[in-house]
């Protein structure tokens, strides 16, 4: 008998630990709505709402049909795309793509280290996941861009379902940070004209890259090791570098800047972050968010011009907005603080509410009361 209960205290200890852990990646309380709705199912396509659907004018989006392209087989179909490089030949967008995950934390504290600020595009079913770091993503002025609910090739989806994709990123960063975003990336880059026309009639803002890192083939970490054994993460700062390079060969100087394509859902990007802020400054390029460097101060729809430009840190964090406090009290949940972007007081700490260390608290309470029992039944 004792050592049946053993047995079970050592399974409820190791339950007790993996869920530590997991707080410690960044893992806050997961949102089980989102404005009285719902959570949809995390990674696959929202519930198509028809009243979404109806608020848009889709009469000139080109009828195309659906691609087959689920599952990534099939190459990606480009459109021509709105934003593909910044508008000064000098200046460089950094972008990381598919956050928030537990490795959004260091690529944060790399860009605060070196008084960066950048433009992160966002998966909504991460934002559930992770939305004190969302927050904090925003409060240190980072620029939020939505990149869809569940990551699907956008060509291989309906009208309605790119719809409802948009839409439930779009609630999804509102609810955490009181904001939404007009700017986006399709999955993949993956558009075509009728995927565009959708877009556009949504209001947003469509942005590519002209450099890809590729650090999304090191794939993610498995016991420890990379998916992909043979990659080389410093293949990472060697695309970009070999990328700077060639503009600096090109007989006829750039007349445009750059667009970079990172994963902050990848360990090896945040372990090049530091490279690769340090590469893009050696070559004098000035980096920026993707909507400041197309000469754009008006990131979110229901925001007023910000007025901060790309300076230091103690500069950019003026970003002004015309958002009532009591609106933004409604619009995330209680567990999350009302702050405003790059506040610099708590700014390193998430929400000003911390929901971690009651939690922590009890876990270490349980974990105490389990070896006493232990203990009493050796």
């Amino acid at each position: 008998m004792n050592q049946m209960i053993k047995i079970m205290l050592l399974a409820t200890a190791s339950v007790t630990i993996t869920r530590i852990e997991a707080l410690w990646d960044g893992v806050t309380v997961p949102l089980t709505s989102i404005d009285g709705l719902p959570v949809p199912p995390l990674d696959v396509l929202p519930p198509v709402n028809q009243p979404w659907f109806s608020k848009y004018n889709l009469a000139g989006v080109p009828v195309l049909p659906q691609t087959s392209n689920k599952t990534g087989t099939a190459a990606p179909i480009y459109a021509n795309p709105d934003i593909l490089a910044c508008k000064k030949p000098t200046d460089w967008a950094i972008s990381y793509d598919d956050g928030p995950s537990q490795y959004t934390e260091g690529v944060l504290s790399n860009l605060t280290a070196a008084k960066e600020k950048v433009t992160f595009f966002v998966v909504g079913s991460r934002i559930i996941e992770r939305p004190d770091l969302l927050l904090k993503t925003y409060q240190l002025g980072h620029q939020i861009a939505c990149h869809t609910w569940s990551h699907p090739y956008l060509t291989s989806i309906s009208n309605d379902e790119i719809i409802a994709e948009m839409e439930w990123c779009v609630k999804a960063v509102s609810y955490v940070t009181g904001v939404k975003p007009r700017y986006m990336r399709p999955p993949f880059g993956d558009e075509d004209a009728r995927v565009r026309g959708v877009l556009v009639a949504m209001g947003f803002e469509i942005v590519i890259w002209n450099i890809d890192s590729t650090d999304y083939l090191s794939g993610p970490v498995t016991d420890g090791a990379l998916s992909n054994p043979s990659y080389d993460q410093k293949w990472i700062v060697g695309n970009i570098t070999s990328f700077i390079n060639e503009r600096k060969g090109q007989q006829v100087p750039p007349a445009q800047g750059v667009i970079s394509l990172e994963h902050d859902l990848y360990y090896t990007s945040s372990q090049e972050a530091p490279n690769v802020l340090k590469a893009v400054k050696a070559a004098n390029y000035t980096i920026l968010p993707v909507g400041t460097c197309m000469g754009d101060s008006k990131w979110y729809s229901n925001q007023a011009t910000m007025t901060a430009t790309h300076t230091t840190m103690a500069t950019a964090t003026k970003h002004a907005t015309t958002i009532a406090p009591a609106k933004l009290a409604t619009m995330r949940p209680a567990t999350l603080a009302t702050r405003t972007p790059g506040s610099s007081a708590t700014e390193s700490q998430g929400s000003g509410v911390d929901v971690i260390t009651p939690i922590f608290s009890i876990y270490f309470i349980m974990i105490l009361t389990i070896l006493s029992i232990y203990t009493l039944v050796a």
